[in-house]
């Protein structure tokens, strides 16, 4: 076995430097300092390895999130004295429920390095793979490059494989545990398995002789495996009652510019439905209930500055309606009604730190009035009732960090109440109505992407819930 029975394999298959796609395809992992194993990159923001690299103890479970010790991957490189690769944190982990697997989700895409392709065929008794790794090798406990040797299918389990080398001298070692066993077909190089343990013949430190070695199958987890890539970080954030129970739901951008829709679920949120995509170049995206209807639409400045609004039809968008143009340099944009006829006016900060606010009459903006001025140093802006009164108040972070209150006076705003502070690490703030009470609660996303629930209680913020369900944000 790459470990003895019973210990975490964190487990580099002696033998020639890859090249290729074989290189390209092998990634290795730092974890918390401590270890290293070696993985596949699969998707320009995942990678797979071995979920037994990161138990903090034998046979402890590997729980879905952040992973607990900070971890890199090297991506790109197979020698790593040569300065050309991709080094991204990896920033969440979703493990297979009973396979020696685990996706770990890169912090920022790698787009340098082609992405291997998952098998789908199964492997069969005698056909010959490509395995690679980072580990160790008979003479170096911590080598400089990826090596690579070709091992033969012995036999073939419902969820493993066994390998034997086919020459002498190949090893799989420590530091090998996740790296990938690679099949070369007529027109590409596919991931078979990764590796799972060995018996570690010839490794430096190594007692035992035999060669072979016991490999993880992903050819049949597919559809796991492409659903669980679907899990991108999001680069934002925005809420609002999409589905008329009175109650905030989330839409999200993720970094792949694909709409998603997160029902508010009674008491965090339900999984997600996607609404859209293409977003990705958008400056500003807010759900809101333009048209009135009691349902939130989505309101979007694209990169040229166009103001677009995209009706609600049920369970997706309908076609967007230019509503206006010149939104390039705005530094907020936000959205609700201001003056209590049903629908979402839109209030926005241009680029001297004006704040206007265009009515919206008939679903067109036909005029504006200059609210305030000095939010430009703004970190945040929200348009929301927060008073319960049906008419729109402002929220806004300042440049200190303070969550301030704008009371919506009638054709104005009142002097702002302090409401919070330290909220300058906040990646995002929304308002809207989470607990259906008719007053606007504060969401957050914090600095480590968790999103929360701070409820209104008499236009204060007592006490903060952690969102069940919640997507996090990059």
């Amino acid at each position: 076995m790459l470990l003895g029975a019973g210990v975490p394999a964190a487990s580099a298959v002696q033998g020639d430097v890859p090249t290729g796609a074989a290189a390209a395809a092998t990634a290795r992992l730092e974890i918390g300092g401590k270890r290293a194993c070696s993985g596949a990159l699969v998707s320009p923001w995942w990678v797979v390895t071995a979920a037994s690299c990161f138990q903090e103890s034998p046979g402890a479970a590997v729980v879905r999130g952040a992973p607990k010790e900070a971890t890199t991957a090297t991506v790109g490189r197979t020698d790593l004295t040569v300065m050309a690769e991709k080094v991204v944190a990896v920033d969440h982990l979703v493990p297979h429920p009973d396979r020696d697997v685990v996706l770990a989700r890169l912090s920022s895409a790698v787009d340098e390095v082609a992405p291997v392709k998952v098998a789908t065929a199964a492997p069969t008794i005698g056909e010959q793979l490509t395995v690679a790794g980072y580990g160790r090798t008979a003479t170096q406990m911590v080598p400089d490059a990826a090596h690579a040797s070709t091992y033969t299918v012995m036999a073939v389990g419902a969820r493993t494989l066994e390998i034997e080398a086919h020459a002498r001298g190949a090893t799989i070692c420590k530091g090998d545990a996740g790296g990938p066993a690679l099949r070369t077909t007529a027109t590409r190089v596919e991931l078979v398995a990764i590796h799972h343990t060995a018996y570690q013949g010839g490794c430096l430190g190594a007692t035992n002789t035999p060669q072979g070695a016991t490999e993880s199958r992903l050819d049949d987890l597919g559809s796991w495996l492409t659903t669980t890539m679907l899990d991108v970080p999001l680069a934002s954030l925005t809420a609002a009652d999409w589905s008329g129970d009175a109650h905030a739901d989330v839409l999200g951008v993720d970094v792949r510019g694909n709409l998603w829709y997160y029902p508010h679920d009674g008491n965090g949120l339900s999984p997600r439905t996607q609404l859209g995509h293409g977003w990705g170049s958008f400056k500003h995206v807010i759900a809101t209930d333009f048209s009135g209807d009691g349902k939130a639409d989505v309101l979007g400045v694209d990169d040229h500055g166009r103001l677009w609004y995209y009706p609600h039809n049920g369970d997706a968008l309908s076609t967007p309606v230019l509503i206006g143009s010149g939104w390039q340099t705005f530094s907020h944009v936000t959205a609700d009604d201001w003056n209590s006829d049903g629908k979402a006016d839109v209030l926005g900060v241009d680029a001297d730190g004006k704040l206007w606010l265009y009515v919206n009459t008939d679903l067109v903006l036909a005029r504006r009035v200059q609210l305030g001025n000095g939010w430009g140093s703004f970190r945040q802006v929200m348009a929301a009732d927060f008073s319960g009164d049906g008419h729109a108040d402002v929220l806004g972070v300042d440049a200190g960090g303070r969550l301030l209150y704008y009371p919506h006076n009638g054709g104005a705003l009142s002097a702002p109440t302090q409401i919070g502070s330290g909220w300058a690490k906040f990646k995002q703030v929304m308002a809207s109505d989470w607990t259906g009470d008719g007053r606007a609660d504060v969401l957050g996303v914090d600095g480590d992407g968790q999103a929360w629930v701070y409820g209104n209680v008499g236009l204060a913020l007592p006490a903060r819930v952690q969102i069940p369900g919640a997507p996090q944000m990059k």
